[in-house]
């Protein structure tokens, strides 16, 4: 028995991602001698979503590939199962800003003297309703209480929105790196005539 790797070829419709692909049946069986079957590496059903812009139905041939990648010729090993049939879902996608912000007091003495991260702005993918309830901003917030030096925190860009948006997902990065550094005070001497003191 083997499971079904669907593999796709072309490129979804602007602002829109291909969701997580369900074969029917998932796992076929293979026959072949056992020097054959050992060879085996994967079984792959090839699907086309150049285009396509809502959720799609599609039936292929799925194809036995060997250690090596190359085409495993069915006289050698026979599949029980010649069509596979799959479900295509399809995501709208939306860019959002992430916003970085602090909370607590750094060391007494200290303050905070630039916040730099990286990615600046995520591409989401989901069902519109779950999009709109995202909103158009994402929040990190880094904890600075009692900091003196550079503090590095590492996001999961998902953490970032609430656990109900069950269909969200990145497209492209899912960590966010933040760097803050604090600067300590400067101090500096006036001096200070008599002449310029007021009763």
């Amino acid at each position: 028995d083997f499971r079904v790797k669907i593999s796709t070829t072309g490129k979804a419709a602007d602002g829109y991602v291909i969701g997580d692909m369900v074969a029917s049946p998932n796992v076929i069986t293979l026959t072949g001698s056992s020097t054959q079957i050992g060879k085996v590496k994967e079984v792959v059903l090839m699907v086309d979503v150049d285009g396509i812009s809502s959720e799609s139905h599609a039936v292929g041939n799925p194809v036995v590939y060997d250690m090596n990648g190359d085409v495993v010729e069915s006289s050698k090993v026979v599949m029980a199962t010649k069509e596979v049939a799959v479900t295509i879902p399809v995501l709208k996608t939306k860019t959002v800003e992430i916003k970085v912000v602090t909370v607590g007091e750094p060391e007494p003495g200290y303050e905070i003297g630039a916040i730099s991260y990286q990615p600046k702005f995520v591409t989401v993918a989901g069902t519109p309703k779950d999009l709109v309830m995202l909103g158009s901003t994402l929040t990190a917030e880094v904890d600075i209480t009692d900091q003196n030096a550079i503090v590095e925190e590492n996001f999961d860009i998902a953490s970032l929105w609430k656990e109900s948006l069950e269909s969200l997902r990145t497209v492209d990065e899912d960590k966010l790196a933040v760097t803050v550094t604090m600067k300590k005070y400067e101090q500096k001497v006036l001096e200070l005539l008599p002449e310029d003191i007021e009763l």
